[in-house]
């Protein structure tokens, strides 16, 4: 049996995971205004990016915001960042929002 994966949205609690095991990042989003979230930097070693998707809300308003998902795996202890922004792709503005989450390996 697959062990189920945890999913986390709150940037100020650490994410505790071992070595193998995948996880999720869940945030707002809306790119209706052009706006998603990406990674300001590359990531450590730690860890991996496996996919992420923007799920849509269960309204069928226009312009409703829904969640952007992010699926990381865990590959080597230790403890790292994943920073995140909320950008407009093709603009060089700074980000409307940040996230840092950090995530700790065992």
């Amino acid at each position: 049996m697959s062990e189920k994966t945890e999913e986390y949205l709150n940037p100020s609690e650490p994410i505790k995971v071992k070595a193998g095991q995948i996880f999720t990042i869940r945030m707002e989003s809306n790119p209706t205004t052009g706006y998603s979230w990406q990674l300001s930097k590359t990531l450590d070693d730690q860890i991996i990016l496996v996919t992420n998707a923007f799920i849509p809300p269960d309204s069928k308003l226009m312009g409703t915001g829904g969640h952007e998902v992010w699926t990381f795996e865990a590959i080597g202890e230790g403890q790292v960042e994943i920073s995140m922004k909320y950008v407009r792709p093709w603009e060089k503005d700074q980000p409307i929002r940040t996230n840092v989450f950090t995530v700790i390996v065992k």
